[in-house]
């Protein structure tokens, strides 16, 4: 059986200082961490097998680990020569996007409290009892807010950031926001 990995987000943690965990890529700290790009992901992941340009950033996949992700970023890219590069994009400056999601989806990936890809959905249940269904919102897919946070300490606005994803009664994925980025 291959290794299974974790996926978890610090229990009752605003985003600003949570402590997030793919497998080896392990975060602390939304906006602390210097492992906080693509090329951290990729230092912790290994070279993705593919990277293309979407709406609003770039995305990424890693198959044989089960992994994808969007990386993004809400400033421009800085070229070699230190000045702006206005026709750069995520692919080409790898240190410059930071992950707004990443998403597991094989049956290697389990949460802290062992909920597994491929579960059936009463699994979700018993482990999460205070999870809650969600609708598509605006960018982000209907799903079970296994734990939520403050997008901003302080602030009343509240997301998901461990969802599950739940097709045919079983759960098909996992996603952590991690919204890196600065939203």
């Amino acid at each position: 059986m291959p290794e299974t990995f974790l996926v978890s987000v610090a229990d009752n943690s605003f985003l600003a200082d949570g402590a997030y965990q793919i497998g080896p890529y392990v975060l602390r700290g939304r906006f602390k961490a210097s492992n906080l790009s693509l090329a951290g992901a990729e230092r912790a992941f290994g070279k993705e097998d593919r990277c293309r340009l979407s709406v609003g950033g770039v995305l990424v996949s890693w198959p044989l680990l089960g992994v994808r992700g969007l990386f993004t970023t809400l400033g421009g890219f800085v070229g070699k020569t230190g000045k702006p590069d206005f026709h750069g994009n995520g692919c080409e400056y790898r240190s410059q996007v930071q992950p707004d999601s990443l998403i597991v989806f094989t049956s290697r990936w389990k949460t802290a409290r062992g909920l597994r890809i491929g579960d059936p959905v009463s699994t979700l249940y018993r482990l999460y009892p205070n999870a809650t269904f969600h609708s598509t919102v605006v960018g982000d897919p209907s799903g079970w807010w296994l734990q939520s946070g403050s997008i901003v300490p302080g602030m009343p606005s509240v997301q998901g950031e461990l969802v599950a994803h739940v097709v045919r009664q079983h759960v098909a994925s996992l996603r952590i926001d991690i919204d890196g980025e600065g939203e």
